[in-house]
């Protein structure tokens, strides 16, 4: 069967042929459906080169980050074959073996055999090396850092940001990367607001503050290598035998200079491409979003971006682009906001109320948060996005009311979905009753 799409070519391409001269009708329909498969197939390489290019907004994996300065995200590559054929893969069309999810979590058959679990794994404080030891040692990257920036760079830098996983509080233990933010007083790095063409603000000023970045800390004793690309400086620092990966994003602080309400305004004249440079600028309130959420609330922050990690990593291993950490931060705020927001809970429950929006509502997930920006601003926003944008899933960003933080994945959410099916009907989940306030 054809899409609606594809039926509307084809009925512009007959009427061009028709009117054109064409008079023999079946000519005309042959002629029209091989154009139309011509420009079906044209469509899907054109947007499978626009997804390789653009894909991938707010996360945390490496490779991806280090294409732009807003892309914090995951990179997977492959096929559903891939799953299909593995130790992961579903046994049959309804459901699956138990060698499903032999040696995960979810293998488990008792709460106390998870909670174990979960101390050994995720907090690990009993057991050697924790989150407490992780997020320390971020701590000292980040302060080593700030010191040589401070010292070092020849440009007035107003100050230092940490961001990402680690910033928010967020971290999986050896699993997130360091983030660091540079704001960069003007004019030493110029103000969105004052870039006319953003080409020379990429190629001129960004390509001039990483230069001056790279030269402050590659030299230092701590500094084991660096790497550099136009939007951002990565560096290893070894410190005490500990290695830790810092990515450095220098930016302006746009958020200051234009305040809320402006720097909105600033955005919804701005072509889709150039909204992305101020997303950076916007770090504090990402971060302050979910900064300031319970403790509680992190946890089970922690072992849905496990199970994001780790068990959609594998069994979708190879499937591009996956989801990253920041869509995964919201919807368990989202799920825990419907349970109305309890300070204490059962984490197991919590745990399914997630995977349960993620596995029944790819249609009709909509949900947006009016902290920074007012419904006004929503409905404004919404007539700048472009129409993939806002397709549900749609959450939209706490901090930038023209990013869908789901978009870049729609092309394998419906993969996630079924990932999330198969972990609910595992032997850890499908025991779990979830209460109204997870209690």
């Amino acid at each position: 069967m054809f899409s609606t799409s594809t039926k509307i070519a084809f009925i512009f391409i007959f009427l061009f042929l028709l009117f054109s001269g064409v008079q023999d009708v079946f000519i005309c329909s042959f002629l029209a459906l091989v154009f139309t498969c011509i420009f079906k197939v044209l469509w899907k390489i054109l947007w499978a080169a626009y997804t390789l290019i653009f894909a991938n907004k707010d996360g945390e994996t490496h490779e991806t980050r280090r294409s732009s300065p807003w892309s914090f995200a995951e990179e997977h590559g492959e096929t559903q074959e891939t799953w299909r054929t593995s130790q992961w893969s579903f046994s049959d069309k309804h459901g699956e073996t138990q060698e499903t999810w032999r040696g995960s979590p979810w293998s488990l058959t008792s709460t106390a055999d998870f909670n174990s679990w979960y101390e050994r794994e995720i907090v690990g404080s009993n057991f050697g090396y924790g989150i407490q030891d992780f997020r320390e040692e971020c701590g000292r990257a980040v302060d080593k850092v700030v010191r040589i920036l401070h010292q070092r760079m020849h440009l007035n830098v107003k100050e230092v940001i940490k961001g990402g996983s680690v910033g928010k509080g967020t971290m999986l233990k050896r699993k997130s990367d360091i983030d660091c933010v540079v704001m960069i007083n003007s004019p030493d790095l110029p103000y969105l607001q004052n870039v006319s063409d953003m080409s020379v603000y990429v190629q001129r000023d960004l390509a001039k503050a990483n230069r001056n970045i790279e030269q402050a800390i590659k030299d230092h004793a701590t500094v084991v290598s660096t790497k550099v690309n136009k939007f951002m400086v990565t560096a290893t620092l070894n410190e005490s035998g500990v290695y830790a990966e810092v990515d450095i994003i220098p930016t302006a602080d746009n958020l200051a200079a234009e305040g809320k309400p402006q720097i909105y305004e600033s955005m919804l004249c701005r072509s889709s491409y150039e909204r992305e440079f101020y997303s950076v600028s916007l770090v504090k309130l990402q971060r302050d979003f979910i900064k300031t959420k319970p403790g509680v609330v992190k946890e089970l922050t922690r072992l849905v971006k496990y199970w994001n990690k780790q068990t959609v990593g594998s069994v979708l291993k190879g499937t591009w682009p996956l989801p990253s950490s920041y869509p995964m931060e919201l919807i368990t705020i989202l799920a825990w906001e419907r349970a109305g927001s309890p300070i204490a809970f059962d984490r197991l429950q919590g745990f399914k109320a997630v995977l349960s929006i993620i596995a029944t509502e790819k249609s009709t997930l909509n949900r947006h948060w009016t902290c920074n920006y007012d419904e006004s601003m929503v409905q404004r926003a919404l007539r700048v996005m472009d129409s993939g944008s806002k397709q549900s899933p749609f959450i939209l960003d706490p901090a930038n009311p023209t990013n869908n933080v789901c978009a870049r994945f729609h092309s394998t959410w419906n993969d996630v979905v079924g990932v999330a099916r198969q972990t609910l009907r595992s032997n850890l989940l499908s025991q779990v009753r979830v209460n109204a306030r997870w209690n």
